[in-house]
């Protein structure tokens, strides 16, 4: 009958609690045990070590005396108990695996720590809190800076201000005013001695001497006196008897008026029966407004083609104002309208040459205003031209100043003087083929431009006979 496995445990319990054997070799098998921690796999000349091999049974056998072979049933409980202690160290071989420590706790891990953690990184704001970076402040602050500031502060500032404040009229005055300076100072220290030098240059012509020239101011003694005024408030402020400006549209600002008596021109001119008129032409030509011209032959910037009398007005009067701030003149010879006929209405037109006239008035040049030629390019400049002669003249009565009435003494000539263009006099051309403005003979007084050139002379030395001079009035 094969006996239970409980009852073979039981008895193989009971076997390995029972006394010792007489030949001690139960208790070298209790003995050989504690090899399980470890040591027994070392000694292997120990014959109870063979009981690891999996053939321990039969050293088992061999071990015990007989009554462990009558059991039978030994061997299989041997074999339970040796797989037991088997197991047993296998599962401590496991956990010693398991815990063997160098692996996890090595110092590399904390190593790396270290490294992380190290000063480097200290030391690198270091180098950015060093003094280098203060120094760069105080390059940036030291005195270089408050020098620059200084010479910015200095006084070319005060310089630039002042010119831009007060430069444009400074400015035109210097560049209009080059070589007339020196000048200057003759004419305004010698200002009260005008009337002397009147009289000590070339002799005045009496007006009974002069042949009668068509369209001359009249100057009556109430005129004179208002003449007179202007003048001598003139000379005081520095005005210069012997300059005069020109103020007009491309009719004034044509080489063919008056011109051919500056300087530069020769002079070429011809005064043919008007000799009286040399002593004037002298007077006014003695004084240069450059370095190289009188006031006959100075372009001036107050005369430009096109130019109405809202353009002379632009800023006030603004060309105007620097014209006579650069010549200072006694007299100003203004004509301007034949540009307004097509532009600008009737009463906007004598308004503004009121205007130019008041601010010549105020500054004490005499404005000598005059009428305009004819307009025949189209007829509706032809209708409407008269009405603005009519408004000159007008104009000049009321601000009590000379009229020269160009279009009155342009009335009896071929055309009235106008060229074919209907805008601009005519000019006589010599049998030489030249252009001769300055010519006053018989023959080269039926064109516009000698004509003007005439009146305008024979204008000048009439004022300087009788207001310059305080000669006799007009009846």
């Amino acid at each position: 009958m094969r006996s239970s496995p409980l009852a073979l445990l039981a008895l193989a319990l009971a076997a390995c609690s029972s006394d010792p054997a007489p030949g001690g070799a139960p208790a070298d098998s209790a003995v050989d045990v504690p090899p399980a921690d470890g040591g027994g796999g070392t000694d292997t000349s120990s014959p109870r070590d063979a009981g690891t091999d999996r053939g321990a049974p039969h050293d088992i056998a061999a071990s015990d005396t007989g009554p462990a072979i009558d059991t039978g049933e030994a061997p299989d409980v041997v074999t339970a108990d040796v797989g037991a202690v088997i197991d047993a160290e296998v599962v401590i071989d496991a956990a010693s695996a398991v815990d063997t420590g160098p692996p996890v706790d090595t110092g590399p891990r904390v190593d790396v720590v270290a490294a992380v953690d190290t000063g480097p990184r200290i030391d690198v704001p270091t180098p950015v809190d060093t003094g280098p970076r203060v120094d760069v402040v105080a390059a940036v602050d030291t005195g270089p800076r408050v020098d620059v500031v200084t010479l910015v502060d200095t006084g070319p500032r005060i310089d630039v201000v002042t010119p831009v404040d007060t430069g444009p009229r400074i400015d035109v005055v210097a560049a209009v005013d080059t070589g007339v300076r020196p000048d200057v100072p003759v004419l305004v220290d010698t200002g009260p001695d005008v009337p002397p030098r009147i009289d000590a240059g070339p002799a005045l012509v009496d007006a009974g001497v002069v042949p009668r020239v068509t369209g001359l101011p009249r100057i009556d003694a109430a005129l004179k006196a208002t003449l007179r005024e202007v003048f001598a408030r003139g000379q005081a402020a520095g005005m210069r008897a012997n300059v005069f400006a020109k103020v007009g549209d491309s009719i004034t600002s044509s080489e063919s008026f008056l011109v051919d008596f500056g300087p530069t021109a020769g002079p070429s001119f011809n005064l043919g029966a008007y000799t009286a008129l040399d002593p004037t032409r002298v007077f006014f030509g003695a004084t240069l407004v450059t370095d190289r011209h009188s006031s006959f032959d100075r372009e001036s910037v107050a005369a430009l083609t096109g130019w109405t009398t809202a353009d002379a007005l632009v800023g006030d009067g603004m060309i105007i104002r620097q014209e006579i701030a650069a010549l200072r003149p006694a007299v100003a010879i203004v004509m301007l309208g034949s540009a307004d006929v097509e532009v600008t209405e009737l009463g906007a037109y004598r308004s503004n040459l009121t205007r130019i006239g008041q601010i010549l008035l105020a500054g004490g040049t005499i404005p000598v205003l005059s009428t305009i030629p004819d307009r025949t390019d189209n007829p509706s400049n032809t209708e409407r031209f008269p009405a603005f002669n009519t408004a000159i003249r007008e104009v000049a009565a009321a601000l009590r100043v000379p009229l020269a009435d160009y279009a009155l003494a342009l009335a009896p000539l071929p055309r009235h003087g106008v060229s074919d263009d209907g805008v601009h006099p005519s000019v006589y051309r010599s049998p030489a083929g030249r252009n001769e403005a300055a010519y006053f003979t018989g023959e080269a007084l039926a064109f516009g431009y000698n004509v003007r050139n005439l009146l305008a002379l024979a204008t000048l030395a009439h004022l300087r006979a009788v207001v310059f001079a305080d000669g006799a009035p007009d009846p």
